[in-house]
């Protein structure tokens, strides 16, 4: 910064580069550093709303991301990666056959997901099972519904992404 007279009024010179300066008057000054101030500031967050608890790794814990996916709106659209991917079992009745129908779910399309209590312990006579599958790199994690001999089997999909979960689709292969 250097500082210039001209014509009576105080001047500041910020020399970027050699070939780059701004000269800035003394009562535009202020404003100029406010403006700054309050840019510097815009990049950092501080609502606490999308903090989670870490893992020994420093990464999101898989359970309390679910946790909280599973009871904000809010937060379950700012960590799904639209369009995501849904994979499910059709019937072709020419064939007689059953095939894998792909689609892709749009943001607007998205009605919202709950995947309960993943943790809770089944109960003898319940349809389905839930599992968690974690894999160990930590960078994707699978919640697994499986059917009790009923031909149920549903696979959610997510991705770690600097040590945060995100969405990204599912298959349902129930017959």
């Amino acid at each position: 910064i250097k500082l210039l007279s001209c014509f009576g009024h105080i001047k500041f010179q910020f020399n970027f580069t050699r070939k780059l300066s701004i000269m800035i008057t003394q009562k535009h000054f202020f404003s100029f550093i406010f403006g700054m101030f309050l840019f510097a500031c815009s990049g950092t967050n501080t609502d606490m709303t999308d903090a989670l608890e870490l893992n020994e790794h420093g990464q999101e814990d898989f359970y309390a991301f679910i946790e909280k996916f599973n009871k904000d709106k809010d937060f379950q659209l700012s960590r799904i990666h639209f369009p995501y991917y849904a994979e499910f079992m059709d019937y072709d009745e020419t064939d007689d056959n059953y095939f894998m129908n792909s689609s892709s779910v749009a943001k607007s399309d998205h009605e919202g997901i709950d995947f309960g209590d993943i943790q809770a312990k089944p109960a003898q006579d319940q349809e389905y099972f839930i599992k968690v599958e974690i894999l160990p790199t930590e960078r994707a994690a699978f919640i697994i519904y499986e059917g009790n001999e009923n031909g149920i089997y549903m696979q959610f999909e997510f991705f770690n992404k600097d040590g945060k979960w995100f969405f990204k689709g599912y298959s349902d292969s129930s017959m």
